[in-house]
């Protein structure tokens, strides 16, 4: 119960209490006086009808007597009238009809007035000739009262009301700060460090807010140390010192990660481009200048390529730099390949009169990589053909092997006339695949992974997904992927987990259909929403606006592919996230990399402040699941712990 409803409560049972101590005193009182009133009254009468009635007295007119008391008006204060000579016979009398009370037999009980009898003696001269008796009734007295507590009880109800009204009002704005005392609290839980720029009037709560804003300041200041702390070591651990792009070791672990049994295979373009004779130029102008020339080299591959989503650019050895980049056709690598190259050939450094740049380029592409390793081996024997070929010359490996590389791929037409009919006959399947608790391995939810049919069986979403991005097709194609999930999920006790493009939640169109589809979804609540997170550096006005619709129809919201771009956790503050899916590069070999294991575990330690659970994908062997136990990672999924099915 709110502070603000407790006072008011508290201001009603105060009024209802003072309200029944001044009943009670003002109906005592009230007994009392009007008691004597009646008393008073009934006298009065008596001796006003006594002195009437001497006359008929002394001359023994009982018809007089009578008429005398008949002419009394019938107040309702009068139970019974009766004159009595000195002998005790009843000369004259008249009985008053008994009329109610009107007051409620409880309150009669209560008050119990009681019923008064009086008499004058009628005397003629100084000869007594009797008595009349005049005996009172309480009914009307009883009305009386009855009415006055009803009058009193009627003003404390409108009293009470009115007070209730403008007391709420002046509570209200006296707990104010309170309960911005409690949103700010309910913020710092949820790893929102507010400030509260309004102050309140009052000493005390003014002293406790400042309190909380310095608290807030503290451990947001303490949050964003550990965030720099984290991204440093992950920046060391990950990237090269001289050119700022990735090293080897996270070129192999990305690479290796891009195809995963779940997507299935997928095209893809690999290049590497040397910088002949490094040696040379450190030993001619230096080592600082060599790596300023090798810095260059980089930055302008970067530019160059401007890495779309899964592009990989790193330093794997002395001079060489190596691109991979994933579902791309041949033609259009080949066009980046040779942009890239003609970009790198221009730069020139301050020697470059007597010490000319010199590079060569080896690459090569697949079209259905299955083992995206061997495209290292071949990018290497076309950068060695390249080199024997003489200075700033590129090779493809398809022209240095007998065999031509496989074609499986359509032509992007040939893909709309594909994907058209099968979204709109409905014609895909899911595949379910589960996370598992790392505690006890319970599932925890099950993840949907799209499959489409073909005349070769069922293709993966690797393969398809490319296609759709280019012709627009995603947010209509996520549409159908949800209903599909939703229905499913009907014959299922588990929670569904649903990935979203950045397509999708950049279009207004899905997202009001998605709105509406979740309003009326009875068990919203069972699905989970992924977007990766590279996508919050394009999209994070439209994530935060998914994050917004989904914690109100009470879906869930987590991360895919968490690791890959950490430069920055701060929107990890800005959003009610359930988990942070690792990727699985960091996860492969894990029992012997220290470097990704204190990683996990950090990240660990700061999801959980912000009650973010850490769930890790790609677990594929017995010891990278032990391991996760160790670092307090919450969840995994991975094919030794199920395929999808």
């Amino acid at each position: 119960m709110t502070l603000l409803r407790q006072l008011i409560i508290a201001v009603v049972i105060l009024f209802a209490t003072l309200y029944a101590v001044n009943t009670v005193v003002s109906v005592d009182n009230n007994r009392g006086l009007v008691g004597e009133q009646m008393k008073v009254h009934a006298q009065d009468t008596a001796n006003s009808l006594g002195f009437s009635m001497a006359h008929a007295a002394a001359g023994n007119d009982q018809a007089t007597l009578q008429a005398v008391l008949d002419a009394v008006s019938d107040s309702g204060y009068f139970k019974r009238m009766v004159f009595r000579d000195q002998s005790g016979e009843i000369l004259a009398e008249r009985h008053f009809p008994q009329k109610t009370n009107g007051a409620p037999d409880w309150f009669v009980d209560a008050v119990a007035l009681p019923a008064y009898q009086v008499s004058a003696q009628i005397i003629a001269g100084s000869a007594q000739l009797g008595t009349l008796t005049v005996e009172s009734h309480p009914a009307k007295a009883y009305q009386k009262l009855w009415q006055l507590t009803v009058t009193q009880l009627t003003w404390f109800a409108v009293v009470t009301a009115l007070v209730c009204v403008f007391a709420g009002m002046a509570l209200r704005w006296l707990v104010g700060p309170l309960q911005r005392l409690e949103a700010q609290a309910n913020a710092i839980v949820d790893g929102r460090f507010e400030l509260q720029t309004e102050l309140p009037s009052a000493r005390e709560l003014k002293t406790a807010v400042q309190a909380m804003n310095r608290m807030s300041s503290r451990l947001k200041s303490l949050f964003n140390e550990q965030v720099a702390l984290i991204g440093r070591l992950r920046e060391q651990a990950t990237h090269d010192p001289v050119t700022g792009l990735c090293n080897r070791a996270e070129f192999d672990a990305q690479l290796a990660s891009v195809v995963t049994p779940e997507g299935g295979p997928r095209a893809g373009m690999l290049f590497i481009i040397r910088l002949d004779d490094l040696q040379g130029i450190n030993d001619y102008a230096g080592r600082t200048e060599g790596n300023a020339v090798l810095a260059s080299v980089g930055q302008a591959i970067t530019d160059a390529i401007k890495s779309p989503e899964g592009g990989i650019v790193a330093r794997r050895q002395g001079a060489e730099i190596a691109v991979f980049l994933p579902d791309v056709e041949i033609s259009e690598a080949e066009q980046l390949a040779a942009t890239t190259f003609d970009e790198v050939k221009r730069l020139t450094w301050q020697h470059s009169d007597r010490w000319p740049l010199v590079f060569s380029m080896g690459f090569t592409h697949s079209e259905a990589m299955e083992t995206p390793r061997n495209l290292l081996g071949e990018a290497d024997v076309a950068l060695k053909k390249a080199q024997s070929a003489g200075a700033n010359q590129w090779c493809k490996f398809a022209d240095v092997t007998l065999d031509e590389p496989p074609v499986i791929s359509k032509p992007i037409a040939a893909w709309r006339d594909y994907l058209e009919p099968c979204i709109a006959e409905r014609e895909i399947e899911l595949h379910l695949q589960p996370v598992v608790s790392v505690v006890d391995k319970k599932p925890l939810a099950t993840e949907a992974f799209v499959r489409f049919h073909s005349d070769n069986g069922l293709m993966p979403a690797g393969v398809v997904l490319p296609a759709a991005e280019k012709l627009g097709l995603m947010p209509a194609l996520e549409q159908l992927i949800v209903e599909t999930a939703i229905q499913k999920m009907q014959d299922s006790d588990s929670d569904f987990i649903l990935n979203l493009s950045s397509a999708s939640i950049c279009s207004e169109r899905f997202m009001a259909w998605l709105d509406d589809t979740l309003k009326a979804t009875d068990n919203a609540s069972r699905l989970y929403f992924e977007v990766s997170e590279r996508s919050l550096q394009t999209s994070v006005t439209q994530i935060e606006a998914l994050n917004n619709l989904l914690f109100k129809q009470g879906s869930k919201l987590g991360i895919d592919h968490f690791g890959l771009n950490t430069s920055s956790f701060s929107y990890l503050s800005r959003l009610s996230l359930a988990y942070l899916k690792v990727h699985r590069s960091f996860v492969a070999g894990l029992l012997n990399n220290p470097d990704n294991q204190f990683y996990i575990q950090m990240l660990g330690n700061l999801a959980k402040s912000l009650e973010i659970q850490i769930w890790v994908e790609g677990v594929e062997t017995q010891e990278d699941f032990d391991v996760l136990a160790s670092l307090g990672a919450d969840a995994a999924q991975g094919y030794f712990l199920g395929a999808p099915e």
